[in-house]
């Protein structure tokens, strides 16, 4: 009889979060570590082998040197583009420069020379622009 008059302990229900907050405290600490070295964007570098279309033909018509440099000024960087020694100030510039070019000669061969630190997306508007002109291109390395 006293096993039936004694009270029923009640069950406690508790979640032991312990091993979830060591595991998620792990995992913070290794993205606070990784963040600073994992490296924005792409680094992207021309083709060693040049295509049918970029090989530089063995008697070379009139040809169009276009140059895209990183260089530093003090403290500042900065990239500067050169068509046939003619320092253009931004890629607007670029397309009038290369249609007046082309009309001058309709026979030139674009020789592109790109610096692996310059900006991507000025070389794609480059090469955009030349391909839009229909301009023949050979890439110096």
């Amino acid at each position: 009889m006293s096993l039936l008059l004694k009270k029923r302990q009640q069950v406690e229900a508790n979640i032991n979060v312990t091993s979830l907050v060591d595991v998620t405290m792990t995992v913070l600490i290794i993205f606070i570590l990784i963040a600073p070295i994992i490296e924005q964007g792409v680094r992207v570098a021309a083709p060693s082998d040049a295509t049918s279309e970029a090989k530089v033909l063995d008697e070379p018509k009139k040809n169009v040197s276009i140059v895209m440099e990183r260089i530093v000024n003090g403290n500042k960087e900065q990239g500067i583009i050169l068509v046939d020694s003619i320092r253009l100030s931004s890629t607007d510039n670029l397309k009038p420069t290369l249609e007046k070019i082309k009309e001058q000669n309709p026979e030139m061969i674009a020789t592109i020379k790109v610096d692996p630190d310059f900006r991507y997306e000025y070389f794609i508007t480059l090469m955009e622009i030349v391909n839009n002109l229909k301009i023949p291109i050979a890439i110096d390395e």
